[in-house]
């Protein structure tokens, strides 16, 4: 956000200045640019990953081409990265990367009271973990208990248990499977 900041120029009324650079090239109209950058989106179609094309307020700008979804996107990538579609309108494509660089200060501020909330979460979980467990003993009783049922349960059972697909033997002393017998019976 500081260097979005640092990046762009202010006229004497305060008035943000237009300035991209695009394949080497700077521009200073909306116009001219947007069609410079739908020049080059072209790139994105035939390379498997993001074509850098510019630079804008501090970010690299990068465009893809989506195929799933048949669009052109820009990311401005900085120490984040931040995506906007890209339509057919030259002018209107540069008000969207205006508009991704605008929303930044928003963007962070949520991004501050989201860090200030997970770290209450996790201040909070920590003194649950403090706690202690006010139904271990009855964990420990239900558990011993399961465990006398499961043997009562198994006595008698000293064969093992075998996973699989059960088998059956026929009166000519041959083994098929359940599945090969019903396809038999067909």
């Amino acid at each position: 956000m500081q260097t979005a900041k640092d990046s762009q120029s202010y006229d004497k009324d305060g008035k943000l200045v237009f300035s991209i650079e695009l394949d080497g090239t700077s521009y200073d109209k909306r116009e001219d640019a947007g069609k410079a950058l739908l020049g080059l989106v072209g790139a994105a179609v035939r390379a498997d990953h993001h074509v850098l094309v510019g630079h804008y307020a501090g970010f690299e700008v990068t465009v893809a081409y989506v195929p799933l979804s048949k669009v052109f996107v820009a990311h401005l990538v900085g120490q984040a990265t931040h995506t906007t579609e890209l339509g057919s309108d030259a002018a209107g494509n540069m008000v969207r990367l205006q508009n991704v660089v605008a929303a930044l200060p928003q963007e962070v501020s949520g991004l501050r009271n989201s860090l200030q909330q997970l770290r209450v979460q996790l201040d909070s979980a920590k003194e649950e973990l403090q706690q202690p467990f006010l139904q271990e003993q009855e964990l420990n009783d239900k558990s011993a208990r399961l465990a006398e049922l499961d043997a009562l349960l198994n006595v008698g059972n000293d064969a093992p248990v075998l996973e699989g697909e059960a088998e059956v033997v026929n009166e000519d002393d041959s083994v098929r499977t359940p599945r090969e017998e019903n396809e038999l019976e067909r």
